[in-house]
């Protein structure tokens, strides 16, 4: 997954048409889903846009997608659950807090540090 996202947000191999292209990213920004990766890096940092794709079925569910933060920096991030008394969509809340965490860590202002407590 991460591999396809990275040839989709670069152009590269399938997605080396811009049209097609630009068409895939945009319906991903719109697709109905928003309460895994979306809800997540928005709350980590407010402005935060995310263009992704989930997946869900029984007790799996999965988001994958590509983080454009405020300050335009970009990250793919992709997040698979199975198990842990989840059912229908009910993962995508932990998908949000690991996609938090995610982020404050990574490019929060206190990237780099080590945190104790990541609630």
């Amino acid at each position: 997954m991460q591999l396809l996202l990275e040839d989709l947000a670069t152009g590269k191999g399938a997605y080396e048409n811009e049209s097609d292209q630009a068409k895939i990213l945009d319906l991903m920004g719109k697709q109905i889903y928003r309460t895994g990766i979306p809800a997540g890096a928005s709350a980590a940092d407010s402005g935060t846009t995310v263009q992704d794709k989930v997946g869900f079925l029984n007790d799996t569910n999965n988001d994958a997608g590509i983080v454009t933060l405020p300050n335009g920096q970009r990250y793919i991030l992709v997040v698979m659950t199975n198990g842990h008394n989840q059912s229908g969509l009910s993962g995508f809340s932990r998908i949000a807090e690991i996609t938090k965490n995610v982020q404050k860590i990574v490019y929060g202002s206190d990237a780099g540090n080590k945190i104790e407590n990541y609630s």
